[in-house]
C-alpha cells in the first residue's frame, strides 16, 4: 500500500506539471519538479539534481 501512496503522490505532481506546459524535469522557473521525496523502497539519484539520504531514490 506504500507504494500506490508514494506513486499516487507523484502522479498527480507530473499531470499538474503537463497541464502548465512544463515537459522537462528541472528546477528552473519553466521546468516541472515533481516533488518526489526520498524513499527506501527504491535506490537512484534525484532527477532535480536534490541530494538524498543514502539507500533512497525518487521513482522515475
Amino acid at each position: 500500500m506504500r507504494v500506490v501512496n508514494e506513486v499516487g503522490q507523484l502522479r498527480l505532481s507530473v499531470e499538474e506539471c503537463l497541464q502548465t506546459g512544463r515537459t522537462v524535469i528541472g528546477l528552473d522557473t519553466d521546468e516541472c519538479d515533481p516533488r518526489a521525496s526520498a524513499s527506501n523502497l527504491v535506490v537512484g539519484g534525484s532527477q532535480v539534481g536534490v541530494v538524498l539520504p543514502n539507500n533512497t531514490g525518487v521513482v522515475q
